[in-house]
């Protein structure tokens, strides 16, 4: 039952039109939502570089999870956080895989991009050849210092 709900799921997803991400845009649009917005546009550029990849975003609370699945990105948004209840609750959010990790509970920005990618790679999300996006913040400087890069993960791992 659970395999069949997965293929339906996955069929609908793949017929959705594309949605214009300027329509939702809220009117008083805070940080986390204009990074999900610029993340809709990052991502779309792979499509005309023809890479492979998706988007990580490294979440304690699952917001930055969120605001990218509410533009619906044509790829997968993995959710990568050191908190189990915020994983749980990234399940139930719109084209989100989420993942919990101990890799990515560090105050080090650095740290976590990277601890995120080698985790994508070790659940078998992600290739050596592929690419990503990633949304993190810094425990350090919280929400109000978000930050967003596209990698080769093959330069991760090396």
């Amino acid at each position: 039952v659970v395999s069949t709900m997965k293929d339906i799921l996955k069929s609908a997803e793949d017929l959705f039109p594309f949605r214009d991400p300027d329509y939702y845009d809220s009117d008083d649009q805070c940080m986390i939502e204009t990074i999900g917005h610029a993340t809709f546009t990052l991502i779309g550029e792979f499509e005309d570089r023809e890479y492979s990849g998706l988007i990580i975003a490294v979440t304690d609370s699952g917001q930055s999870a969120r605001m990218i699945s509410k533009y619906r990105p044509n790829r997968m948004i993995l959710a990568v956080t050191p908190d189990i209840k915020t994983a749980n609750e990234m399940a139930a959010v719109w084209g989100v895989v989420p993942i919990y990790s101990e890799d990515v509970s560090t105050d080090y920005l650095e740290k976590r991009v990277i601890g995120a990618i080698k985790t994508g790679v070790r659940e078998g999300y992600l290739k050596k050849e592929d690419h990503v996006v990633v949304v993190s913040s810094s425990m350090v400087v919280g929400d109000s210092g978000m930050f967003t890069g596209v990698y080769e993960v093959s330069s991760i791992l090396n």
